[in-house]
C-alpha cells in the first residue's frame, strides 16, 4: 500500500515506486446488458474483478448472476492460480461480497475469515494485507472499471441485448434480445485481453 498512500491524486498519479502484483482492486459491477441463464431466466450479469493498481489489468474475474461471497472467492482463486498472491488487496466495504469476506473489524485494515475454498487460508498464511479503500484510492480504480464495463456493454456483439444506463438513455433496439450468458462471458473475456493489450506501462508484466 505504499505506492497508495504517497502517489498523487488526479491525472499526476506516480506509481513509479510499485510493482505488478503489489496492491489489487476487487470490485463488481453489473452490467446494463441482459443476458439468459442456462436455465432460461433472463437478468443482468454482474462482474467480480481484481485489477493490478500499477498495470491497470485486470488480472482475474468472474462472472454471474449475483454480488455475493462465492463468486469473489472464485475471482480470487484465479488470481492466485494465474499470477500468485498479491502484497495487498483494495476493497470497498460497501459491496455485498466484502461483509462476507471480511472480518475483525479495525479503522483501516481488515483479515479474512478462514473459508472452505482455501483462498481464505492462502491469504493469511501469506501475510496478504487487506484495505478498505478511501476515495483517493478509488478514483482510478473506478475509472478503469467504467471504461472497460462500457465498451464491454455498447460493443456490437451486444447489440439488443444493452439497456442503457439510465431510464431515460434507453438505445433504439432495448430488449430487443437477451445474450445467452456463455455468449457474454466469452465476449467480456475478449474485452478484458483487449484491455489488459493496451492497459499496462512499459515493462509491466502483470
Amino acid at each position: 500500500m505504499e505506492m497508495m498512500r504517497s502517489k498523487k491524486t488526479g491525472n499526476g498519479a506516480s506509481i513509479t515506486r510499485a510493482h505488478a502484483m503489489q496492491t489489487v482492486s476487487m470490485d463488481a459491477y453489473r452490467f446494463d446488458v441482459l443476458a439468459q441463464w442456462e436455465d432460461g431466466r433472463i437478468g443482468r450479469p454482474i462482474i467480480v474483478g481484481l485489477l493490478d493498481v500499477f498495470t491497470r489489468k485486470i488480472c482475474a474475474h468472474r462472472i454471474g448472476e449475483l454480488e455475493n461471497a462465492p463468486l469473489a472467492r472464485m475471482a480470487f482463486a484465479d488470481l492466485i492460480r494465474d499470477y500468485g498472491i498479491p502484497s495487498d488487496v483494495v476493497m470497498d466495504n460497501g459491496r455485498a461480497f466484502a461483509s462476507a469476506l471480511l472480518s475483525g473489524d479495525v479503522p483501516t485494515r481488515f483479515r479474512f475469515k478462514v473459508m472452505d475454498t482455501g483462498v481464505g487460508e492462502a491469504m493469511i498464511a501469506h501475510g496478504v494485507r487487506v484495505h478498505r479503500a478511501t476515495p483517493n484510492m478509488s478514483g482510478l480504480i473506478e475509472r478503469t472499471w467504467r471504461h472497460l464495463c462500457l465498451a464491454i456493454e455498447t460493443h456490437p456483439a451486444v447489440a439488443g441485448a444493452y439497456t442503457g444506463n439510465r431510464p431515460d438513455a434507453k438505445p433504439e433496439n432495448y430488449r430487443e434480445r437477451a445474450i445467452p450468458v456463455a455468449e457474454f462471458r466469452a465476449h467480456a473475456a475478449r474485452q478484458i485481453v483487449a484491455h489488459n493489450a493496451v492497459s499496462a506501462p512499459p515493462g509491466c508484466n502483470c
